[in-house]
């Protein structure tokens, strides 16, 4: 068995559809966010988030496909499925993805929303971008998301650059690196993250 991570990205919602989305992730023993990305076409995210341990990907889509099928009878449509799993294991990508598909790695680090122009500033530098959950009140820090769509070794490069540069004055709170098995809809994403550094 693997751990596999799901996202399920919905419609943008209203101030009561929310609060059924909370209600259903409760429901699904899953994570409910709201990502606000710090730029791009589709700046407000809902999403739902969990972790299943699966043995293959297509296990995995199928939880997937079973959990977006109880948000769309809570009239909640899914725009996107995401599945990731931990950058260590990319071998778990399959042709179940589709064929147009290319696995990719994104790190995410949790830092202090401090010298806030100087980080937006780095992080273009680095080819990163800022977002937050805004479900969980924390105005006061940011995740800056690296995505890489070349080899592991291009990724590790960016991520050990990346952190070091942060290090200086934004100390890292939290970090995660996965590889990202499917992506239903990469477009949600347009104006935030690119594939120019890739």
């Amino acid at each position: 068995m693997y751990p596999f991570e799901i996202h399920l990205t919905t419609r943008t919602l209203t101030s009561a559809e929310l609060a059924t989305f909370v209600a259903a992730c409760g429901e699904l023993q899953a994570k409910p966010l709201l990502i606000e990305l710090a730029r791009g076409a589709c700046p407000t995210q809902p999403m739902l988030g969990k972790v299943v341990h699966q043995p293959d990907l297509a296990a995995a889509l199928a939880v997937a496909a079973a959990d977006s099928a109880y948000l769309r009878q809570c009239g909640l449509l899914t725009t996107r499925i995401k599945v990731e799993t931990d950058a260590r294991h990319p071998q778990l990508a399959t042709p179940t993805a589709g064929p147009g598909f290319a696995p990719y790695f994104e790190w995410h680090g949790k830092v202090a929303y401090l010298h806030q122009a100087e980080l937006r500033v780095l992080c273009e530098q680095h080819g990163a971008h800022l977002s937050v959950n805004a479900l969980r009140g924390e105005s006061a820090t940011r995740f800056v998301t690296l995505r890489e769509f070349g080899p592991a070794a291009e990724f590790e490069r960016r991520v050990a650059a990346l952190s070091t540069a942060l290090h200086q004055r934004w100390p890292l709170l939290k970090q995660e690196a996965e590889c990202c098995l499917y992506d239903s809809n990469q477009a949600l994403d347009a104006g935030w993250l690119t594939q120019e550094h890739s």
